[in-house]
Formats: structure tokens, C-alpha cells, sequence
């Protein structure tokens, strides 16, 4: 199951933010992050919602996000590391819903500190 944490961590003595934290062993779905624009995380779910309602098999499309690789599947997808020059290496496993399930939790993060819910 894809966990989070979300932590406060200090940036300097007057200043303490809150990050979100992926817990092992899936912690290269961080990736998420990449999308900090709510614009860009909106389109990125909603793709991901029609790959699951489209049934697309299991790690059928190739995809990058970033540095992190990922095949994706409607109901399981992979981390894959990539190698330079060289075969990507399988990694984790999971659920592509719980990983669609941590994009609106991702969301909701974003959201709450725009809004100043969160430092």
C-alpha cells in the first residue's frame, strides 16, 4: 500500500515548511512532485484516470516522469530505473489507483498551501 507523511522540516531558524513525504518502499513516486502547478497535476489525473477507465494493460506504456521512470498499467503499474546505454532495471510494484489516490492527496497539499493551511 502507498503511504505518505507529511513533516515539517526546517528551512532556517525562522523558517519551518511542511513537506510530503513518500514512504519506502515506494519513495520514487515522489516523482509526483514534479507537478507543482495545479494546472499541469490536473491534466496528469486526468490522463491517469483514463488510462484505468480505458483498461490499458499492465505495463503496456511507457512513460518518464522526470529522472524516475514508470510502465504503466490501468490496475498495476512499475518503477523502472533507467540506465544509461542500457536496459532499464524493473523496480516496485503498485497499485495505480493508490498511486492516482496519492496524486489527489498531492493535490489537496498543494492546495491547502496556497490557501495557507499549510507553511
Amino acid at each position: 500500500m502507498i503511504t505518505y507523511r507529511i513533516e515539517k522540516y526546517t528551512l532556517s531558524k525562522d523558517r519551518i515548511v511542511d513537506v510530503f513525504l513518500v514512504n519506502e518502499p515506494y519513495q520514487d513516486l515522489v516523482a509526483i512532485k514534479a507537478y507543482s502547478d495545479l494546472e499541469d497535476l490536473d491534466e496528469f489525473i486526468e490522463w491517469l484516470e483514463e488510462m484505468i477507465a480505458e483498461q490499458i494493460p499492465d505495463f503496456s506504456l511507457p512513460g518518464a516522469i522526470i529522472v524516475q521512470g514508470f510502465l504503466w498499467g490501468s490496475v498495476r503499474s512499475k518503477i523502472v530505473e533507467l540506465v544509461m546505454n542500457g536496459p532499464s532495471i524493473e523496480k516496485e510494484e503498485f497499485d495505480t489507483k493508490e498511486f492516482l489516490k496519492l496524486c489527489y492527496d498531492w493535490r489537496t497539499f498543494l492546495i491547502e498551501k496556497r490557501e495557507g493551511k499549510r507553511s
